[in-house]
């Protein structure tokens, strides 16, 4: 044991009386979170042994639903090239195992805490011959530990924030990272600047493929698709729709006020919120009623679906996996967790509708895509409620620029695929290649 894997696990002992009041509050008090202790704690089915003995397993990591989203077109690419291994795919989350269950995976579990009893306990269960996680998931014990067994570990569609980047600097922890990533045996990375704040952490050769999310399986809406709809969330063709997609905490709020000022242009405006933490649904309900709204939940339609046509109701979607469709019914879209410091998140999905976008400055977790749509003039950024309001009404005002908007925005995120082909050779090259 090197002297980085030993002062992290020394490290992770003396906190463990802190993780076990963690998972104790956690699941002890959450029936949802409940079923997936025993993945948690490294317990892998015994089926899941018996799956993978004898055979090529390729572990895919995707920590939650965006990631998940951009995982799926991969394993399917996966499983076209590698049509006898066993593909694993591992979540982080509630919701992104609800999105992983319609991958195309063989086994669907939670990662195993990063605590090096635990992750010898799951490795011993799933056997890799490769572990690929997406996106930002450098779990330290689990690449050493998954190099010690054998596996080829991989890292891809790797991503950095600056802001994650910052804070690694600032509590001088480059070293963990140092020692995590010489486990790897290739960084695929979305972009140069992930590729350049990786390599300044110790990572070996990174390679940029691009970003996986500009290949997600966008859902194709069709105009019977969208009538039903706008029926069922009581919307009236007519209408002009905000939708706010994958809100956080605090931006409901600036989101109302500027839904005020919006209405008060265009009378019949109609506002569509989705949080990310659909859980969330009851505070921001209040909200509205606060605001002197009705609100109406999703899971609540097509019972209410006349109410919400009657009453000019704004819809709270409550519901997983609706997002990248709904995204359809708006005429402007809203992508959160941007006008709070939440890093942003994915507005390809409403480009790949068609639709013109507006985020908040606060993206780093998604800037490459802001920028790919910023750049092409299919994005606008805003930075407070006015703001929102002026350009959402600009929009409004003129339905064939946002249309034109919409348009150049899907064009642009047409001509960015292809990054799934180049991952799936890298990982291929990888399987076929002699031991590292």
């Amino acid at each position: 044991m090197n002297s980085a894997a030993l002062v992290y696990n020394a490290v992770s002992f003396l906190i463990l009386p802190f993780i076990t009041l963690a998972i104790w509050i956690r699941y002890g008090s959450s029936a949802r979170s409940r079923p997936g202790l025993h993945d948690r704690m490294g317990y892998l089915t015994r089926e899941l042994k018996e799956l993978t003995h004898g055979r090529e397993v390729i572990w895919i990591h995707a920590v939650s639903v965006g990631e998940t989203m951009a995982a799926k077109p991969l394993l399917t690419a996966l499983r076209a090239a590698r049509p006898e291994a066993v593909l694993l795919l591992s979540q982080g989350t509630e919701t992104g195992r609800e999105v992983a269950l319609t991958a195309d995976a063989d086994a669907v579990f939670y990662l195993p805490l990063d605590l090096l009893w635990v992750v010898n306990r799951a490795l011993r269960r799933a056997c890799p011959t490769l572990l690929a996680t997406i996106d930002t998931e450098l779990w330290p014990n689990l690449f050493w530990r998954a190099r010690a067994c054998g596996a080829k570990v991989a890292v891809v569609n790797g991503r950095i924030s600056e802001g994650a980047f910052a804070v690694i600097q600032r509590w001088r922890v480059t070293w963990v990272y140092r020692w995590c990533l010489s486990n790897a045996s290739r960084l695929l990375m979305q972009s140069e600047a992930d590729a350049e704040r990786i390599r300044t952490l110790g990572g070996q050769n990174p390679e940029v493929l691009g970003n996986l999310k500009a290949d997600e399986a966008f859902p194709q809406v069709t105009a019977q698709d969208l009538a039903g709809w706008q029926t069922l969330l009581g919307l009236e063709s007519d209408q002009p729709v905000l939708l706010a997609g994958s809100t956080g905490p605090g931006e409901e709020a600036i989101l109302l006020e500027a839904f005020a000022a919006i209405r008060a242009s265009h009378p019949t405006a109609r506002l569509v919120l989705v949080p990310r933490a659909i859980d969330r649904a009851a505070e921001i309900a209040t909200l509205v009623h606060e605001a002197g709204h009705t609100p109406v939940l999703r899971s609540q339609l097509p019972a209410d679906s006349e109410r919400s046509r009657a009453e000019q109701a704004i819809v709270i979607v409550d519901t997983i996996g609706e997002l990248a469709t709904l995204y359809a019914v708006a005429d402007v879209c809203f992508v959160g967790r941007s006008l709070v410091k939440l890093g942003g998140s994915n507005v390809l999905q409403a480009a790949a509708q068609g639709k013109p976008v507006l985020t908040g400055p606060y993206v780093s977790n998604m800037r490459d895509s802001v920028a790919l749509l910023m750049n092409a003039g299919a994005a606008r950024k805003v930075t407070d409620a006015e703001s929102l309001a002026a350009a959402t009404m600009a929009w409004f005002g003129d339905p064939q620029l946002a249309r034109t908007i919409g348009a150049r925005g899907r064009t642009t995120l047409e001509a960015s695929q292809g990054a799934v082909a180049r991952y799936v050779d890298a990982l291929v090259e990888l399987l076929d290649a002699n031991p590292k």
